[in-house]
């Protein structure tokens, strides 16, 4: 009504009455003039608070972390409360917080209802307020995860995976984050894709296994988490699958130009049952004289590795390495395990008679020629398992006859024949292919060879 003129301000707290078209006059108190006004009208906005979540229908997990978000005009601070019953009663959420952001981060209590409401006041005077248009729901969010198959197998260095599923409440939406909470075995690795996963998700758990990877069996748990007060687990079965080898005797004792064998022997670990193809290094010259009874094992199966000697091969120790990888066995980097085996080749009345020695080859071997390619001459070695008639004949690639090397009973033992590359007329013979078929009692073997001149 009357205040002085002097300060030229008058603090006015600004009433409730919403308009845009709004205007102040002053005048002098006394008598009404001089008067001005202000030049163009303004508005007075309405205190106003509105709720924009949870507004109603929401489903929130308690343990969450929620954003309770609101728009507001001519409020500074607001007072956030909470409803499990409709409205009947509130509980306190926040008593004052500032307005202007809009949001408050709320973790959702566990008071588990279909009938919540939140509502948001002016916390000086409880005016103005709003609450959520509807119920939402706080739930549990009782969910679980399965995985299938529930047991797998995997070979020592691959990889093998499975489905997961998660399965819950109806309408539950909020993602659950996946991880291996135990038993994953010593070397491995795994990935979940996606990860977190929701309601009507499969994510695929793959395990990565590798070389130093124990075979064992192996129980993991993979636990799904949506909070911290929100969590399921279930496990798998994982079989680590793996194979040994073995060889038997360690030691060997041969004489030079006889042979010995050694028993190799193949062992499953739970269940490998995949065919695996032998390898022999470190041998004596001539480069084959190796050989398998059988070149493929399935564990645990065995086999025999003959090893031949020429009468030319250097006396002393020899370190052979036997290998079994899984095939296919051009895989470099395939499974492979090995076992050394120790040879002697002593000279004749130092390694005892080859004859009563058990572990000498039972049967005929043929060798690669050496040198192959050859000029002027060659060496071709054979293993006999006892004495019997013997014919190594040398034919050219028109499959005739050029060459009858030796035809007469022979002794058990180590063979070595030259062959000079003449023909049975004593001609010298033209570069190119030649085979050479050695016969002996049932035995028939050819190889090729090739002179170059």
């Amino acid at each position: 009504d009357k205040t002085p003129a002097g300060p030229g301000s008058y603090s006015w707290t600004v009433p409730n009455t919403p308009s845009t078209n709004c205007l102040v006059k002053i005048c002098d108190a006394e008598d009404n003039t001089p008067c001005d006004q202000s030049d163009a009208v303004f508005t007075i906005s309405p205190e106003a608070v509105t709720v924009t979540a949870p507004n109603g229908r929401e489903n929130w997990c308690a343990g969450d972390d929620r954003n309770i978000t609101w728009t507001s005009s001519c409020v500074d601070s607001v007072k956030i409360e909470y409803s499990t019953d409709g409205g009947s009663t509130w509980m306190i959420v926040v008593g004052k917080t500032p307005a202007g952001p809009g949001s408050y981060s709320w973790t959702v209590p566990n008071t588990p209802s279909t009938n919540c409401l939140v509502k948001i006041c002016d916390a000086e005077d409880s005016s103005p307020c709003d609450q959520s248009d509807t119920v939402f729901t706080i739930g549990t969010c009782a969910f679980y995860i399965e995985a299938h198959p529930d047991t797998q197998k995997v070979v020592v260095g691959d990889s093998t995976t499975y489905q997961v599923m998660i399965f819950s409440l109806p309408d539950f939406w909020a993602p659950c984050t996946l991880s291996i909470e135990s038993g994953l075995p010593t070397g491995a690795t795994y990935s979940f894709d996606p990860n977190p996963i929701s309601e009507q998700n499969i994510s695929i758990l793959t395990i990565f296994t590798s070389a130093s990877t124990p075979a064992e069996i192996y129980e993991l748990t993979i636990r799904g988490i949506i909070n911290p007060e929100q969590e399921t687990t279930t496990t798998v079965v994982l079989i680590v699958q793996d194979f040994t080898i073995s060889a038997a005797p360690d030691i060997q004792y041969v004489t030079p130009g006889q042979a010995v064998g050694y028993e190799v022997m193949l062992t499953s670990l739970f269940e490998f049952d995949e065919p695996c193809t032998l390898f022999v290094s470190g041998l004596p010259d001539p480069p084959d004289s190796g050989i398998f009874d059988q070149a493929t094992l399935i564990p645990t199966d065995t086999t025999t590795l003959n090893v031949y000697t020429s009468v030319d091969t250097d006396t002393g120790w020899y370190t052979l390495s036997i290998t079994a990888q899984r095939m296919p066995g051009t895989k470099l980097d395939g499974l492979q395990h090995s076992v050394e085996v120790m040879l002697r080749v002593e000279e004749p009345g130092d390694a005892g008679d080859w004859e009563d020695n058990p572990n000498t080859p039972k049967s005929f071997a043929l060798f690669q020629n050496q040198p192959n390619p050859f000029n002027p001459e060659t060496k071709i070695s054979y293993y006999l398992p006892r004495a019997c008639q013997v014919r190594l004949t040398i034919y050219n690639v028109l499959g005739q006859k050029v060459k009858t090397l030796f035809d007469d009973y022979q002794d058990a033992g180590m063979q070595t024949l030259i062959w000079d590359g003449r023909g049975d007329d004593g001609v010298q013979l033209s570069s190119g292919i030649y085979f050479y078929r050695l016969q002996a009692d049932n035995f028939h073997q050819t190889k090729k060879m090739t002179l170059m001149k």
